[in-house]
C-alpha cells in the first residue's frame, strides 16, 4: 500500500522532495528513500537536484533532490475490485 502511495503522490504532484512525500504520506523518511530508490532503479522516477529560482544552479547548503516521474517510462495500473 505505502508504494501504490507514493508512486501516486509523485504522480499526482510533481516535483516533491523524499521528505515532502514522508511528510504527506505519514511515512518515516527511510521508507520513501527505499520506495523511491526502488522505482529508480525500475526506471519509472528519476531524482534531479533542486536549483535555485531562476538559476541553473543548486539551493545553498546541501542539495535537495525533487522526485520525477520518467515521462517515457511504461506504467500500468490495476484495480482490484472485492466484495
Amino acid at each position: 500500500m505505502n508504494r501504490a502511495n507514493v508512486f501516486r503522490i509523485v504522480c499526482e504532484q510533481k516535483s516533491l522532495s523524499r521528505q515532502s512525500i514522508a511528510d504527506k504520506l505519514g511515512l518515516s523518511k527511510m521508507s520513501v528513500v527505499n520506495i523511491v530508490s526502488e522505482y529508480v532503479d525500475k526506471g519509472y522516477f528519476e531524482e534531479k537536484i533542486d536549483l535555485a529560482e531562476g538559476s541553473n544552479r543548486p539551493v545553498v547548503g546541501r542539495p535537495s533532490f525533487k522526485v520525477f516521474v520518467v515521462p517515457d517510462s511504461i506504467i500500468a495500473m490495476g484495480i482490484y475490485i472485492s466484495e
